[in-house]
């Protein structure tokens, strides 16, 4: 390694570190790692809900007994809380348990664990870069790549599966392709020609089974690598048998789970009923872009620009410009950039891309649409779209049927099959980007073996690129080096919003429906300990004499629309709507926050 990139390695990779490390405990806990300490202390959603329900009122303090170790609640809790939640696999919650056990139930030891999974999926990048590639430089790049990419640095932080699953992914990968090229050994003697092909076999399948059981996904993985396989059946005849052998043995190590979901199948319903949510087709569009931009950077945009209408003219745009070289190219009949040509179309679509926002949202002055904030994200988005289509058309031209097969297969099976049910099935599984990290590592592998390629030919252009890239992914980090990204914490980034409503009250009151007890468990922790809360039923809320709350600031937290419309009607009290956060596209899910005031002349 020449002493320029020993110097950028060891930078990045000291920063990527200090960004999966910084302000741990600090970020929100939002309602999915809520569940996971939860689950792993012992307790399901409807045992906390039935003991809540039963008691008058209980203060924020509370809640925390239940995102913590017991000695009540021992493993055996555990496991019986995981059977309960049967749609996500058990292997990270059992090791989380063991765990916590080790050193302690805090958030910051409990988000420890991502962070270690987290940091072990950069060597395991590139391993797998350099079996799929066998170029360094493309490893290395791939290495930058993930060690300062914004989405993964944020999902390294969260206590979920998601950092064990890419290590698992990458893992397992790297193995796969290793007992495919370990069959093709010459170099061992004959006594070891038999051994090591089916030693990395072995080790592939339990690192198959490991991610089975890290998360139901993974069977999209395994089955990419048999349609890999078809892909290369001219070359890998002698693979398919032992593939068939690793996916019987994976299903039937895998029976023991596939028992539980059967046995809990409306359970599983229940707890994912929220996927069933039916989504605008250019809301989910909107998501599979932000999916793909999210792997290099997380610039904001300005709030009162429409997503959804910003995505439709990228789209547009890049189609134009992508049309415009392929004819170029056509006509000259070469894949060489021509930047000059390159830099003329897309400078020109970078303008009509502005003068079209500025048309499709006509109350936005031109001020607002020249405002750096959106311009450079924009602009940006733009240049990242096309990286990606260009890297993907180059892999497609000028790969090695090895890498052309893997990298499409490992970013179109997994992809194809969440959108294509989607679209029968009216749900929104392909709109949630940690749902696509298979898609997302395929396109870093595109545009890694773009950029090796090119750079070594001392492109002064790649080189800019590349140092572009990381530097867009370093700004992305610090932008949330002491907050939570809202692409991750979901609506729960509203949180600190609404607890600094609540706080400001010496004497507050919080009504809230049973149904958002995962939410304010997870506002809990940033709640003042004496605040009061009550959990009601929509129809007990509808009917409930308020005046014995005289002396309290009440506030009813995220009620529904029909429970809205029904204290709307009542004489003795006014209620009014405190917090709405600002909505980025059609559907999404948010929290909000009313107060309720008493009408004291008719008492």
């Amino acid at each position: 390694m020449s002493k320029n990139w020993l110097i950028l390695t060891i930078t990045i990779l000291i920063l990527g570190t200090s960004f999966r490390v910084a302000h741990l405990g600090d970020k929100i806990f939002w309602v999915d790692e809520v569940a996971t300490i939860t689950r792993i202390s012992g307790y399901t959603i409807a045992q906390i809900t039935s003991e809540i329900q039963n008691q008058d009122i209980i203060y924020a303090s509370d809640l925390w007994q239940y995102q913590q170790l017991s000695p009540d609640k021992t493993f055996v809790d555990t496991i019986k809380a995981l059977i309960q939640s049967p749609e996500h696999a058990p292997l990270y919650f059992i090791l989380a348990r063991f765990w916590l056990q080790l050193f302690g139930d805090s958030i910051v030891a409990l988000r420890s664990l991502s962070i270690i999974f987290g940091l072990l999926c950069l060597p395991s990048i590139y391993f797998f870069s350099q079996e799929l590639f066998n170029n360094k430089i493309a490893s290395r790049i791939s290495l930058l790549f993930l060690t300062i990419s914004p989405f993964y640095v944020a999902y390294s932080q969260e206590a979920r599966p998601y950092s064990l699953w890419v290590f698992l992914i990458l893992t397992t990968n790297t193995l796969f392709l290793k007992s495919l090229n370990s069959e093709q050994i010459t170099s061992f003697s004959k006594q070891y020609k038999a051994i090591v092909p089916n030693f990395y076999w072995y080790v592939y399948l339990f690192t198959t089974i490991f991610n089975l059981y890290t998360s139901l996904f993974s069977w999209l993985i395994l089955f990419t690598h048999g349609f890999y396989l078809i892909l290369s059946s001219q070359k890998y005849k002698y693979a398919l048998k032992k593939y068939l052998i690793v996916l019987t043995a994976s299903f039937v190590a895998f029976i023991p789970w596939f028992w539980i979901i059967l046995n809990h199948w409306q359970q599983l319903q229940d707890n994912t009923s929220w996927m069933d949510m039916p989504m605008e087709i250019s809301a989910m569009v909107a998501v599979w872009v932000a999916s793909i931009l999210l792997i290099f950077g997380n610039l904001p945009l300005a709030p009162n620009l429409d997503i959804v209408v910003v995505v439709g003219i990228l789209i547009l745009l890049l189609f134009l410009l992508l049309i415009i070289l392929g004819l170029y190219y056509l006509r000259r009949k070469s894949y060489a950039i021509n930047y000059k040509i390159f830099g003329s179309v897309a400078a020109i679509n970078v303008v009509i891309l502005f003068i079209l926002i500025k048309l499709t949202a006509k109350d936005l002055p031109w001020k607002a649409i020249l405002d750096p904030i959106p311009l450079i994200g924009i602009s940006t988005a733009f240049g990242l779209l096309f990286l990606v289509a260009y890297s993907l058309f180059f892999v497609c031209n000028q790969a090695t049927d090895k890498i052309k097969y893997f990298v499409f297969s490992l970013f179109f099976i997994p992809t194809l099959t969440l959108i294509v049910s989607d679209l029968i099935l009216q749900d929104q599984r392909s709109a949630t980007p940690r749902y696509l990290i298979p898609a997302q590592l395929a396109i870093i592998l595109m545009v890694t073996y773009l950029l090796s390629q090119k750079i070594e030919k001392n492109s002064t252009i790649i080189q800019l690129t590349l140092n572009g890239l990381l530097i867009l992914g370093i700004v992305s980090c610090s932008l949330t080096w002491q907050d939570s990204p809202q692409f991750q914490k979901s609506r729960n980034y509203h949180n600190p919003a609404i607890e600094n409503l609540i706080n400001q009250s010496n004497n507050a009151l919080v009504i809230s429906e049973s149904r958002q007890i995962m939410d304010l468990l997870s506002m809990s922790h940033n709640l003042n300990p004496e605040v009061v809360l009550k959990f009601l039923t929509t129809d007990q809320i509808s009917f409930a004499k308020f005046a014995q709350f005289v002396e309290q600031d009440i506030f009813i937290f995220n009620p529904n629309l029909q429970l809205i419309k029904n204290l709307q009607k009542r004489n003795d009290i006014t209620i009014k709507e405190i917090y709405k956060p600002h909505l980025k596209i059609p559907g999404e899910i948010y929290l909000s926050l009313w107060s309720i005031k008493l009408k004291l002349d008719l008492h």
